[in-house]
């Protein structure tokens, strides 16, 4: 379970350079537009299909691929995770969960031992992720800065061009040249993952020893050790089909990570997310007879 966590930081982490980024550039009807379309399908739909992947390095060195596709069916889900991930001895490691939630009955199958599994109880969700005062909190902050973009960039970043479909495609450049306050949403946004995600109360960042060595993994270094991130770079296309819906976001970023002892470390990231089957999405269902029959092998 905790690489399935462990994926969704990666993911929300280049989502939020993506949303943050997005909502910097301008206060153009089709960016606020985006920026709200990101919040309904992740907080408010209830039924849908995402497929993606993201690829990360850490200065300069691969440390994780990851593919997966979520399921959203009222209270069901089905998330099917893949990774591929470098361990401390240098070698790499294929793992990944396949993980059915049936109305708060949590079904998580492992990838490596396709026989284990494990039956838990969760609080019932039926959305992508679950929303919060916070996260609306986190959206407002992302619209405000849209609102007041005009006088942080130019509108040389942004590129807005009509489809086929009757949608837009926005296509987003950004470099480091962008106002501080940018960076410190992206820090809250990095701290309210850990808190979702992990259990890291960033109040105690500071308590923490703050050398990546001392973690497991290079997710755990980064939440418990970050206390400042900074914007390097972004190049992201998002398309928006004709009724502004979001239809895919990818692209690639850079952000630097400043530990709490001056430490600094550049986190770099391609990748990709598709949104399909609206209000018709069908969530694979936990077959116990199955998983029984592979276990008793």
């Amino acid at each position: 379970m905790k690489k399935l966590i462990s994926l969704t930081m990666a993911v929300l982490m280049l989502m939020t350079i993506a949303i943050a980024a997005l909502a910097e550039s301008t206060a153009s009807s089709p960016i606020a537009q985006t920026i709200d379309s990101c919040g309904t399908l992740l907080f408010k739909t209830d039924n849908v299909t995402l497929k993606g992947g993201v690829e990360l390095s850490l200065d300069g060195n691969w440390f994780k691929t990851a593919e997966v596709t979520c399921q959203q069916e009222g209270y069901n889900s089905c998330i099917d995770l893949k990774v591929k991930s470098l361990r401390k001895n240098g070698k790499t490691k294929d793992s990944g969960y396949t993980v059915f939630d049936q109305n708060g009955a949590v079904h998580l199958v492992e990838v490596i031992n396709p026989g284990v599994y494990q039956t838990t109880a969760a609080v019932k969700n039926n959305t992508v992720l679950r929303g919060s005062a916070k996260t609306e909190l986190l959206l407002s902050l992302l619209r405000a800065l849209g609102n007041q973009a005009e006088a942080f960039v130019g509108d040389k970043a942004v590129t807005v061009t009509k489809a086929e479909n009757g949608g837009q495609e926005i296509q987003l450049k950004l470099d480091s040249a962008k106002p501080e306050i940018l960076d410190q949403a992206l820090t809250l946004l990095l701290q309210f993952t850990g808190e979702r995600f992990f259990n890291v109360n960033s109040d105690d960042i500071f308590d923490h020893t703050g050398n990546f060595s001392d973690y497991i993994t290079v997710s755990r270094a980064i939440l418990y050790t970050t206390k400042a991130v900074s914007v390097q770079n972004a190049e992201i296309t998002v398309k928006l089909d004709e009724k502004g819906e979001l239809e895919s976001i990818a692209g690639s970023g850079a952000v630097k990570l400043t530990s709490v002892k001056g430490e600094e470390h550049l986190l770099e990231g391609k990748f990709n997310m598709d949104v399909s089957e609206r209000g018709t999405t069908k969530a694979e269902a936990f077959d116990a007879e199955k998983h029984a029959a592979k276990k008793a092998q």
